[in-house]
């Protein structure tokens, strides 16, 4: 399944969406010339292509069904990778690179290789609210889900920090998630753990908090140089 020309093969799915300025299904003539062997698109597609000569199957919202048709067709609704998702202003590059070397770690690389044996990776991931609203991780359901911040950032998309919260809340749901990891050093954070429907776990660093809430695990900074950051993590034993 392909959303470009360019990346088709012969008898791939074609998915026509709609543009700003073009219509997908405008190409559709060179797709089927490249081997496309059938065409998704909305009603305004299916009139620009009526004559390409393959079926063409027509949906309300194309975009809205990627992730659903993906996962169909690439088997990923079953043994999925472990999926870590990252969320925030900032601060998701930073998480999910040390999600990374925690999974590299000495320790884990026993569970690694029998992982790779059965063909299994694991996966960390920033899930943008942008990736959230344009349907871009549909169809996926993470092990994890993390929330960092929230800050003015990315308010061009979303006009105000409410509207721009809310983009991000389907995350912590169980159709994108199964458990979430909430810090606490924003204000933000207290409300993504209400408005949270997955089992989740909150975090938090005095030193960076906006003010101090209980939490099920607390960082202490111990000491900060220019190439890393010492700190304790004390979890609910202590």
């Amino acid at each position: 399944m392909t959303l470009a020309t360019d990346d088709l093969r012969l008898g791939d799915l074609f998915v026509a969406l709609p543009g700003r300025n073009h219509h997908g299904a405008q190409f559709v003539g060179a797709d089927v010339a490249a081997g496309s062997a059938a065409v998704i698109t909305d009603r305004a597609g299916a009139e620009l292509s009526a004559d390409a000569g393959v079926p063409i199957a027509v949906v309300d919202d194309p975009r809205g069904i990627l992730g659903e048709i993906s996962a169909w067709i690439y088997g990923t609704e079953q043994n999925v990778p472990i999926m870590l998702g990252v969320t925030g202003t900032s601060g998701k590059t930073s998480v999910a690179h040390l999600l990374k070397a925690i999974l590299e770690a000495p320790e884990f690389h026993a569970l690694l290789a029998h992982m790779r044996e059965r063909g299994v990776e694991a996966v960390a991931d920033e899930v943008s609210a942008q990736a959230l609203a344009r349907h871009r991780v549909d169809g996926i359901v993470f092990d994890v889900a993390g929330f960092t911040n929230l800050t003015h950032d990315h308010l061009d998309d979303f006009g105000d920090m409410g509207t721009y919260l809310r983009a991000k809340l389907p995350l912590f749901t169980p159709e994108r998630s199964r458990r979430a990891v909430v810090s606490l050093d924003s204000e933000y954070g207290v409300e993504v753990v209400a408005a949270a429907r997955v089992p989740t776990t909150t975090i938090i660093t005095p030193a960076l908090a906006v003010e101090p809430v209980a939490a099920d695990w607390t960082v202490d900074i111990v000491a900060e140089r220019q190439h890393g950051t010492t700190f304790a993590l004390h979890g609910p034993d202590g």
